[in-house]
C-alpha cells in the first residue's frame, strides 16, 4: 500500500479559518527562509557602503574683510585634483561673525551632508547682499560686492584641502580694495 506524504501545498478545505491559518503558516515559513537567504547579500551590501569615498568630513572657517568679519559671503567649493567630482558642490554662507560651516547637498538622494568629501578644492567667493524692500525702493544695486573677482576657478586664489576628520580651515581674507565702491 502506498503511503501518502503530507503536502507542503495548501489543502483545499471548506473551513475558511483553517485555510487562513494554513496560508499564514506557509507565508511565515517562506519569509523566514527568504530572510536567512538574504543575510549574506545584506552583509556584502553594507560592507561596500563603508568605503571612505562617500564620507563627508566636517569643515568650518571664517571670512574676514581686513580684520573684521564679513557677513553674508557665499562660498562654493569646486573639486580639484584628488577630490571626487560627482556633481555635488560643497558650499557655505557666512554668519554675522564671519564664520561658516561647509555643507554638501546631494541631489540624487536629496540630502544635506555636514562637511565635504576629502580632497583639494578651489573656493569661489561671492558677496551678494540680501535684497530688501528698502534697497529696491532706493534703487541700490544688489550685484556682487566683489565684482565677481573670485567667482571662477581661474581668478580665485583661495584653495583648501579637506582631510579625513574635522577640518578648521584657514581664514579667507578679503582686502578692503576687493570690495566694489558704493556697495559696502
Amino acid at each position: 500500500m502506498r503511503r501518502s506524504r503530507p503536502s507542503t501545498h495548501l489543502r483545499l478545505t471548506h473551513d475558511p479559518l483553517t485555510a487562513f491559518r494554513e496560508a499564514l503558516t506557509s507565508m511565515n515559513r517562506f519569509r523566514w527562509k527568504s530572510t536567512l537567504n538574504s543575510i549574506p547579500f545584506l552583509f556584502l551590501l553594507s560592507s561596500m557602503g563603508c568605503s571612505g569615498g562617500d564620507s563627508f568630513y566636517p569643515a568650518q572657517g571664517k571670512v574676514l574683510l581686513g580684520d573684521k568679519p564679513a557677513e553674508g559671503v557665499t562660498l562654493l567649493f569646486i573639486p580639484g585634483p584628488g577630490a571626487k567630482d560627482d556633481g555635488t558642490k560643497p558650499s557655505a554662507k557666512t554668519g554675522p561673525d564671519g564664520s561658516f560651516t561647509v555643507k554638501t547637498f546631494d541631489a540624487s538622494t536629496r540630502t544635506i551632508h555636514e562637511g565635504a568629501r576629502a580632497g583639494n578644492y578651489t573656493v569661489l567667493v561671492t558677496w551678494i547682499p540680501d535684497v530688501t524692500a528698502a534697497s529696491l525702493d532706493k534703487g541700490i544695486s544688489v550685484g556682487d560686492k566683489l565684482a565677481n573677482r573670485y567667482g571662477n576657478t581661474a581668478t580665485s586664489p583661495f584653495k583648501v584641502e579637506i582631510k579625513p576628520g574635522p577640518n578648521d580651515l584657514p581664514p579667507i581674507k578679503l582686502a578692503e580694495s576687493d570690495v566694489r565702491k558704493g556697495s559696502r
